[in-house]
Parts: structure tokens; sequence; C-alpha cells
């Protein structure tokens, strides 16, 4: 029986607002939202607005970051 595979990080990254890509968290928006949102559209959120999103793709982030830094990245197999 295969067990999780852990990652750990820790660090940070520098984006261009309209490089970065925000998805919402709910599979379907009942006011007709665009699921998808660039980081200058997430921006003009609330903050209470802006918790329904999350970036859509971390390592895409990372990879085009005009700078970062990583204090940890670590990966394991799970414990029991």
């Amino acid at each position: 029986m295969s067990k999780d595979i852990i990652v750990e990080f820790s660090g940070w990254c520098r984006l261009n607002p309209e490089d970065a890509k925000f998805q919402h968290l709910r599979e379907t928006i009942p006011d007709g939202t665009a699921k998808t949102i660039d980081g200058i559209e997430w921006q003009s959120l609330s903050e209470d607005e802006r918790s329904n999103y999350t970036l859509e793709d971390v390592v895409a982030a990372i990879r085009d970051s005009s700078d970062n830094e990583w204090t940890l990245i670590e990966t394991f197999v799970e414990e029991e």
C-alpha cells in the first residue's frame, strides 16, 4: 500500500499582477463572475472577496516570478 507524499515549503515570490492567475474556490459562481481572474482584477476585490480565490498554478507563479527566495522545500513519505 502506498503512502502519501508530504511537501513542506516556506518562501515567497514576486509576481507581475498581469501574469498572476487566480482560480475561484467554488465549482460554480452564482453571480456569473469569471472563474479565473488575473492579478489586477484580484487586487480590485475586497479582502473578503479575495479569500474566495487562490493562485491557479503555484509552480507557474514561482517559475515566472521576477524575484523569489526559498527557505525550505522538503519532500518526504508520510509516517504512520
